[in-house]
């Protein structure tokens, strides 16, 4: 989730899980993004400066970064002293060497160096009162929609959070996610509502008042344009996997997001197909809305 060459919690804003280990896994899983979203938001700088510290008018020390032209650390006199140009008696060599004076510090200045590390931490601005949003979207002014543009900008940019899908339900058959692991993840959920957002299932599993999971389910395809009904079940792929309408599992069983896979990868024009899933779920959500009311 945080290392190798994934890093998913680096990108993704969600993930899904199953709990065959535990319901530990999901309070790790939080504690691991909650590091990995400070890593991310924090910024460390260090600024770095030297100079030389010489007395102002008020007789105070200050610092600068310009010597003073009158000033030389070696006076010509300490230079001729500290080193002379001395001919070796063993050999032809020449060498350097110090003489026996020592070096005149006298007129050599401190300098002071500062280092200041800032830490600066990013933190995203509140999101919008969800029943507020839902009330400025259907009408801006009057009964007058909002247009696309402006539902984008009152929605705002997508939060920094992570959140966590529960693998509670699968689409294939015989699978063993049961009934009973199913309860287990529904409880979990209900223990971690701020990290755990929804569930991957085949049905609305928000059976308390108090529920506001998301559902996400898969197993949803149709057949090729011109072979049949779109909403009708399908007998799946001859290997256990299940297929039903997007309009179908939105409509009747209450999914948030329908997810499709080979039904738009293997598709002739996968752009088409897809406008294909999204308008049919898109129908069925507004059977159900029509439904509650």
């Amino acid at each position: 989730y945080t290392r190798g060459p994934l890093r998913i919690a680096t990108w993704a804003h969600l993930t899904n899980a199953h709990i065959f280990p535990g319901p530990a896994i999901i309070p790790s899983l939080q504690s691991a993004a909650t590091s990995t979203l400070i890593s991310l938001n924090q910024s460390v700088s260090t600024e770095i400066s030297t100079g030389t510290p010489r007395t102002s008018l008020d007789g105070l020390s200050t610092t600068g970064t310009d010597p003073e032209p009158d000033l030389d650390p070696f006076p010509s006199s300490s230079t001729s002293a500290a080193y002379q140009y001395r001919p070796s008696s063993s050999n032809i060599q020449n060498t350097l060497s110090p003489t026996t004076a020592e070096f005149d510090m006298s007129h050599r200045r401190s300098s002071v160096v500062t280092a200041t590390t800032t830490i600066s931490q990013t933190f995203e601005p509140c999101p919008p009162n969800p029943a507020t949003l839902s009330r400025s979207m259907s009408s801006s002014s009057g009964d007058k929609p909002l247009d696309r543009a402006t539902a984008l900008k009152e929605l705002g940019p997508p939060p920094h959070a992570r959140g966590l899908l529960l693998l509670a339900q699968m689409s294939s058959e015989n699978n063993l996610l049961n009934a009973e692991y199913t309860d287990n993840c529904i409880s979990a959920a209900r223990d971690h509502k701020d990290f755990v957002v929804g569930f991957v299932a085949q049905e609305n599993l928000n059976t308390d008042k108090k529920d506001e999971f998301l559902v996400f389910t898969p197993g949803v395809g149709f057949p090729p344009e011109g072979n049949g009904e779109v909403g009708e079940k399908n007998k799946g792929d001859g290997m256990g996997q299940r297929w039903r309408g997007p309009r179908e599992v939105v409509r009747d069983e209450g999914a948030d997001v329908v997810i499709v896979g080979r039904g738009v990868v293997n598709a002739r024009d996968r752009a088409r197909e897809a406008e294909r899933y999204r308008r049919e779920a898109w129908r069925g959500y507004e059977e159900r809305i029509e439904r509650k009311k």
